[in-house]
């Protein structure tokens, strides 16, 4: 059983005002916490927004953002799709 229950649902945006968003800091301390440090690879499957906010946590060089270039939300998803349909790695 997972010890990591997400009690509810977070749908906040990182550029949002609210007080609700988690700091870099806080995200840094989960990231020891969760023994989330050592990765030869991280794959980001989202868009600008959260790349401005995993480049602030791991090194460039190790991230891939296999949906970059995609316009929106529809765009990532559509490409996913046709990946897992075509069982292509992209």
């Amino acid at each position: 059983m997972p010890t990591d229950i997400i009690e509810k649902n977070y749908d906040l945006a990182f550029d949002s005002k609210s007080d609700e968003i988690i700091c870099i800091e806080q995200l840094k301390k989960q990231m020891i916490d969760k023994e989330l440090l050592n990765f030869d690879e991280i794959v980001l499957l989202a868009g600008k927004k959260h790349k401005k906010v995993v480049t602030k946590l791991y090194p460039e060089e190790i991230i891939s953002y296999p949906l970059e270039g995609c316009k929106g939300i529809g765009y990532m998803l559509q490409r996913l799709k046709c990946a897992v349909e075509n069982h292509n790695e992209i």
